[in-house]
């Protein structure tokens, strides 16, 4: 966590190093099977369309992680998530219509992450579901102060809360920071 002036919160996720190597490896990979191909004069329909496609899954997960682990800023007047330093999505808190909270099992680590969901009242039109609302994980240095600054902010304006739990979304007053509160 980074703390630029007293109203101004920012939390960076946790992420493996491993993840961020495999994702800038995997393009030049796939470049360099792709010119051993033209060179053997082995570039036929059927392997440039596996090309493309192991490209656009690159493109898709990729931007799945970058969105998932991008930084997150707290303020008075809202959330936002920045990746890159470009601002993905901002919500003022006036415009934030609940806040829901659940547990999922990550294979990846092993482990039970809590995510948190931040959901506009009225989103754009245009945007789908995923680019509408602010999502992020528990991985992240100081989860505690973060979900007590979101309790806080949820409290001044009024915002619903809702957790999972056993499969069923419940009312809550507050979030949690322990997944034991989810199960």
């Amino acid at each position: 966590m980074i703390k630029l002036t007293d109203s101004v919160e920012i939390f960076r996720f946790q992420v493996g190093k491993a993840a961020y190597i495999a994702w800038a490896a995997a393009p030049s990979v796939i470049v360099f099977l792709v010119v051993i191909a033209i060179l053997r004069h082995q570039l036929d329909r059927q392997a440039a369309v596996f090309f493309s496609v192991c490209l656009s899954w690159y493109i898709v997960l990729g931007s799945m992680s970058v969105m998932q682990n991008a930084t997150l800023t707290l303020d008075p007047s809202g959330v936002e998530k920045l990746a890159l330093n470009i601002r993905l999505r901002r919500l003022d808190w006036r415009s934030v219509g609940r806040i829901r909270q659940f547990a999922l099992y990550s294979r990846a680590s092993g482990k039970t992450v809590i995510w948190t969901k931040v959901d506009p009242t009225n989103g754009p039109i245009w945007s789908c579901a995923i680019f509408s609302s602010i999502t992020f994980p528990s991985r992240t240095d100081d989860f505690p102060r973060l979900i007590r600054m979101m309790n806080t902010y949820a409290s001044q304006h009024k915002i619903e809360i809702k957790k999972k739990i056993n499969g069923a979304w419940v009312q809550s007053a507050t979030l949690s920071d322990q997944i034991h509160d989810l199960e």
